[in-house]
């Protein structure tokens, strides 16, 4: 994929917030919460970087979840949408195997022999 440089928004809002911290200070966030890259020199593709970390010491585990009573109507009807759809149309439902592939990696294009090439068309007139 061609790098085309920083995008023209991110530039804008970059510059913004230049101008921010100038007019109010520095936006000093602990090192730990940054998620967001802020530095326009750093080079980097996040989603290949990213490992999860370990919750940090006294973070609350097996904590009580209320139950907020029924399911909501559009929610039962949704799922009772696709139950009927899943009965009507059998072959259209995805089993494991599909749903474990990549379909992006897994494409091939394939040549299309039944169209015609180098066909006459006829010329009508300006």
């Amino acid at each position: 994929m061609p790098n085309f440089g920083l995008d023209s928004d991110i530039k804008d809002s970059l510059s913004h917030l230049k101008q921010e911290q100038a007019t109010h200070g520095t936006w000093d966030l602990p090192k730990d919460d940054w998620f967001v890259q802020t530095e326009e020199g750093v080079e980097r593709e996040p989603l290949l970087t990213w490992s999860p970390t370990m919750h940090k010491p006294g973070h609350k585990v097996d904590y009580f979840v209320p139950n907020f009573g029924p399911k909501d109507e559009d929610i039962a009807t949704t799922q009772k949408n696709i139950h009927d759809l899943e009965v009507k149309f059998p072959s259209f439902v995805q089993v494991d195997s599909e749903l474990d592939r990549e379909p992006l990696l897994t494409w091939e294009p394939t040549a299309h022999k039944s169209f015609k090439k180098d066909y006459f068309v006829p010329n009508f007139g300006p």
